[in-house]
């Protein structure tokens, strides 16, 4: 998922940091904040989806990955980088903000809270004791074999701010998700009712957790309670901004039966009611 980079319009006011848009975005997370050391596991695989997000970084990317192929950009791209960065015949004309960047993050801090798309996103803890439940994410990305629009549907495990060293302050805000296998294993549309479900039972098993809070959409899943054979299931309800409930097209009447009551869905407190025949799933 990581190694398509997104592109990102420039909207930061400093001229230093304006190549690099993704950061210094403005702060919309909850002000309770607690200081986080992240592990070494963690710390590289966010300090490279960060790189990787960087318009200005692709041209790199794209020359590492011609000479040593995909399967070692996870390992040895940032190394790669900072040593490209600070020890190339071109170190001396190499963007300072650029050079900062490749070092990583020097502090990071979580926080439980976060607005970003016209969504109020919480972490899956807080989520839980709330009434309405806001931790489902959905991204867009690639698989890695070259599919680039693939749906990726998540929940919502930690929200991260991650700031830069040097001047100027270069912050970044990232979701930390436990996703949900991607592939028809775990993921399925049911094409006659534009019904997208998620096995929740089944994890994405490479590990590639951080998305940019901007790439991010909301959804809600909702159980089928009275299909024991369909208890590992959870129907995904994608939402509009401002806690509208986006449904395709129209659901067959049949259908809208079958899962007696969404709870928790969206902050309008939507119930939704939906049926289904059996003969219809598996």
């Amino acid at each position: 998922m990581s190694l398509l980079p997104n592109r990102h319009d420039d909207t930061g006011n400093d001229p230093a940091v304006q190549s690099l848009s993704i950061f210094n975005q403005p702060s919309k997370g909850s002000k309770k904040r607690t200081l986080r050391k992240l592990t070494e596991k963690e710390k590289k695989s966010a300090e490279l989806h960060v790189l990787l997000n960087c318009p200005k970084v692709q041209p790199f990317l794209d020359y590492f990955v011609s000479q040593y192929g995909h399967d070692q950009v996870f390992p040895s791209f940032i190394t790669w980088y900072t040593n490209w960065a600070y020890f190339s015949e071109n170190a001396a004309t190499f963007d300072q903000v650029f050079k900062d960047i490749s070092w990583g993050p020097i502090t990071v801090h979580t926080m439980y809270q976060y607005n970003v798309n016209g969504f109020k996103f919480s972490i899956e803890k807080y989520s839980k004791n709330n009434k309405t439940n806001n931790s489902g994410v959905w991204v867009k990305g690639d698989d890695g074999n070259q599919n680039e629009n693939v749906d990726y549907f998540g929940v919502l495990h930690e929200i991260l701010e991650l700031e830069y060293w040097g001047w100027p302050i270069k912050r970044i805000v990232l979701f930390q998700c436990k996703w949900f296998d991607p592939t028809s294993r775990g993921t399925r549309e049911l094409k006659q009712h534009n019904i997208t479900e998620v096995k929740h039972t089944r994890k994405y098993e490479a590990y590639d957790p951080f998305i940019i809070v901007e790439n991010a959409k909301q959804v809600h899943y909702a159980p089928y309670p009275l299909r024991r054979d369909k208890s590992d299931w959870w129907v995904v309800i994608k939402t509009k901004p401002m806690g509208r409930v986006e449904v395709e097209n129209e659901l067959d009447v049949a259908y809208q039966n079958e899962i007696t009551s969404v709870h928790e869905v969206v902050d309008a407190e939507l119930e939704m009611n939906l049926d289904h025949p059996d003969h219809i799933l598996e």
